[in-house]
């Protein structure tokens, strides 16, 4: 039974898409694509962090593409930002530096493609964050993909930081959730076909990885049309079957990814609707132990982002959005083994979710879970106006 202890809408005042939250004792920091905002109060309310002026200080210029996490070994907030000629930004506050400065003191890291070996006319995009026991991890695109670690110690300094790194051919490699010891990052290398990474957190140990096959993945059609007649999951929504959601619980790796009602040939899928798919993969056996399917015969499951909680038999959270057919596009939150899910958001819609519909785990209550969803909500004006609706939302299983 998934149980909602908080739902805060933050718009007019804060409006956005692509949204990411992590919370901390009484401190919440929360991102959209081109929007950030802070709470003291447990995120009761929000006020406005400025990421155009932060990357200023840096001499960028702010494009989107932020991510927010609470790293507890750490103590602080990791707030990463994407600017526009390429290089992003990782900027580190603790819970007493963002309510003593009013969200205005924080630590930056300027990440640039060349640090990592690329040409300098290249760019980052996509930027994801996790951490494990002793490092923080950083995934982001270009030309392939970059696999990053910053050592948990050196950041709490808020000195120099000895960035290690590996770059991959495959791109959009999304790195696991509650990953203790060991990085482990997923990314698809064929639609039947999972790559798996991982990273040993000593020193010097390298990167392996394997590959599993999994059933082939419907990877087109997901067009999903609400009864206003608005296709919630256009080409322009940017959606596919890349891993959105990672997430480690005992020995299993939990993945998770949108997919269509066709395959790439053309031919139907059984599944009717635009679905989630997840795979469960055995870390020791490296065999795929199950998958399992979010669907329903009258509405599309799109954007899932996953997150272990603390418990000592950990359960795997899960944000995503859903609609289409008679309903209206939402948010939800719940946990999977199997799927629990409840709505966050209601009312009409022209559309929900997006690259980022992050959910993490909550602090200090282990077992709760911290999710950012979105709608764009339309009112009853001829034509409708449409206004995007950010939701901070925290629950537990």
């Amino acid at each position: 039974m998934t149980t909602i202890v908080q739902n805060v809408d933050l718009a007019p005042t804060h409006q956005g898409i692509e949204t990411c939250a992590a919370q901390a004792f009484d401190v919440a920091v929360y991102s959209g694509n081109w929007f950030a905002a802070f709470s003291t109060d447990g995120g009761s309310s929000f006020q406005d962090m400025s990421p155009q002026d932060f990357m200023k200080l840096e001499g960028e210029t702010f494009c989107c593409d932020q991510r927010v996490e609470f790293v507890p070994n750490l103590g602080a907030f990791v707030w990463v930002m994407l600017s526009a000629d390429g290089p992003l930004i990782v900027a580190v506050a603790s819970p007493d530096e963002i309510r003593d400065s009013n969200g205005k003191s924080w630590t930056y890291y300027h990440l640039t493609p060349a640090m990592l070996g690329y040409e300098r006319s290249s760019t980052f995009d996509y930027p994801q964050i996790s951490y494990g026991d002793g490092y923080l991890y950083l995934t982001v695109d270009a030309n392939g993909a970059a696999i990053t670690r910053w050592p948990l110690g050196q950041l709490a300094e808020r000195g120099t930081v000895a960035v290690q790194y590996v770059k991959v051919t495959e791109s959009f490699v999304c790195p696991a959730h509650r990953t203790q010891g060991v990085g482990w990052f997923a990314t698809h290398s064929t639609d039947s076909q999972i790559k798996v990474f991982s990273w040993k957190e000593p020193a010097g140990a390298p990167v392996t990885s394997f590959t599993v096959d999994i059933a082939t993945i419907p990877v087109s059609d997901f067009s999903s049309i609400t009864k206003d007649r608005d296709d919630w999951l256009p080409p322009t929504s940017k959606i596919s079957s890349s891993i959105t959601g990672a997430a480690r619980s005992g020995r299993e790796l939990v993945l998770a990814w949108s997919a269509g009602r066709k395959y790439a040939d053309g031919s139907a899928s059984p599944i009717t609707q635009p679905h989630i798919e997840l795979a469960y993969i055995h870390m020791d056996r490296k065999t795929v132990v199950r998958q399992e399917y979010i669907w329903n015969p009258q509405f599309a499951f799109a954007w899932p982002s996953l997150a272990a909680n603390g418990d000592d038999n950990p359960a795997i959270g899960i944000s995503c959005c859903w609609g289409g057919g008679d309903f209206y596009p939402q948010h939800a939150v719940g946990t999977v083994f199997p799927a629990k899910l409840v709505s966050t958001t209601s009312g009409r819609t022209a559309g929900a979710g997006g690259h980022y519909n992050d959910v993490r785990m909550g602090f200090p209550n282990y077992r709760s879970f911290v999710a950012a969803g979105f709608i764009a909500a339309k009112d009853d004006s001829t034509p409708p106006k449409v206004v995007d609706h950010p939701h901070f939302v925290i629950f537990e299983p």
